[in-house]
């Protein structure tokens, strides 16, 4: 059993004044974020087993003390002994796209799993350019999810608004892939020094790949700081610290590994598993970009859209547990297409299918409902995607 106490904060306004006033307390951004990371904890498995009231007190004129709410302190769990992925077992009727026969909720299956190798080249072919997360037009700005996370790390000061600063990142695609690849390179440089210097770079580079990966990266500084905090630079400065003197042993643990390949798909997770605020989603970002960088066989992201269509989930986020039949079953295809698409080719072809189709689908499939979506999704994908 798994236990977590997260602090959701709120904003408290007027309370430097001895006059009598009314102090209401209201939502913050630091109140939504630890929205945002609660609710992805609850997607994941986690529950709320209770909540409680923090209460503070200001004392007025005539020593008149009055209560009020400064946050709630949410407590939640969970149970490590219950597997999410073998808690549905029932077939589902309706045929999935580009298989001829059920899909199984909650078992591992791949979306082409029934089709022959001409077809399958053409879902993956078809599907690649339809990607998009790196945006597709020259100096194309952030969508919304890159500039929360893009204002979200400026507020804590761990990168910079400033063209000449060396944590410089602009509002556009473009900017964001030069920084992750500047970042990355400076750290990968020095990564067997462990001096503060080294740190502070491979900690940039950690920033860049959370950058890269939206607004759901925010759960890890929320779970390394204190909310507390109303500064957040102040913020900023207590993770960057958590950092080097700790976070760093681990992270560069687990890039060393890679950098040498001497790693199993065990130590990589036992290594994230020690870092709070880093699901399998997030964790598989790293690892693509560093296994890359150091030239060995790719390791690709996980999302939690891949998750739902090889799992036919309607939604969820991934665990560890099939990752490495995951790296498996994209490895087999590679071969099977004689290396026409990388690793990261048939990864980002099949998050562009599950993001714009595959979940899409999977509503309909896991509510087996049999209706004019579902006929209109197969005759698209029969008639349409296939062709060139």
């Amino acid at each position: 059993m798994k236990y977590k106490r997260i602090h959701l904060p709120f904003v408290v306004d007027n309370t430097n004044t001895n006059e009598l006033i009314l102090i209401t307390p209201k939502d913050g951004d630091d109140t939504k974020n630890v929205d945002e990371l609660i609710s992805q904890l609850v997607e994941d498995g986690w529950q709320i087993v209770s909540t409680s009231p923090i209460i503070s007190s200001k004392e007025f004129k005539n020593s008149v003390v009055f209560p009020f709410t400064t946050g709630i302190e949410v407590f939640l769990v969970k149970n490590d002994d219950v597997i999410e992925l073998e808690a549905e077992d029932k077939n589902i009727k309706t045929l999935p796209p580009f298989a001829n026969e059920p899909l199984k909720s909650g078992k591992f299956q791949m979306p082409d799993c029934a089709l022959n190798d001409e077809i399958k080249f053409k879902f993956f072919k078809y599907w690649l350019p339809k990607w998009g997360w790196d945006g597709t037009e020259e100096n194309q700005e952030l969508d919304e999810s890159g500039r929360s996370i893009r204002t979200y790390l400026l507020s804590l000061g761990l990168i910079s608004n400033e063209p000449n600063s060396n944590r410089f990142v602009a509002n556009t695609f473009d900017s964001r892939k030069l920084y992750l690849s500047k970042k990355i390179t400076e750290a990968y440089e020095c990564i067997d020094d462990t001096s503060n210097e080294s740190k502070i770079k491979l900690f940039d580079a950690f920033n860049a790949i959370q950058l890269w990966g939206g607004k759901m990266g925010k759960g890890f500084y929320i779970e390394n700081t204190d909310t507390n905090l109303e500064d957040r630079l102040q913020q900023g400065e207590l993770i960057k610290e958590k950092w080097i003197d700790n976070i760093d042993a681990i992270y560069r643990g687990i890039v060393k590994s890679m950098k040498y390949n001497k790693f199993t798909i065990i130590n990589l997770e036992d290594g994230f598993n020690d870092i709070n605020g880093m699901g399998v989603a997030f964790a598989t970002k790293h690892l693509n970009f560093w296994s890359t960088k150091c030239k060995i066989d790719v390791l690709p992201i996980y999302d939690s859209f891949i998750y739902q269509i090889l799992f036919a989930k309607v939604s969820g986020n991934p665990n560890w547990r099939y990752y490495n039949k995951y790296v498996e079953s994209l490895k087999e295809l590679k071969m099977k297409f004689d290396n026409k698409f990388t690793i990261t080719d048939l990864e980002r072809a099949l998050f562009a299918y599950c993001k714009i189709i595959g979940v899409k689908y999977n509503n309909v499939v896991i509510k087996e409902h049999e209706n004019e979506e579902t006929l209109l999704v197969n005759q698209f994908i029969n008639t349409r995607l296939l062709k060139e």
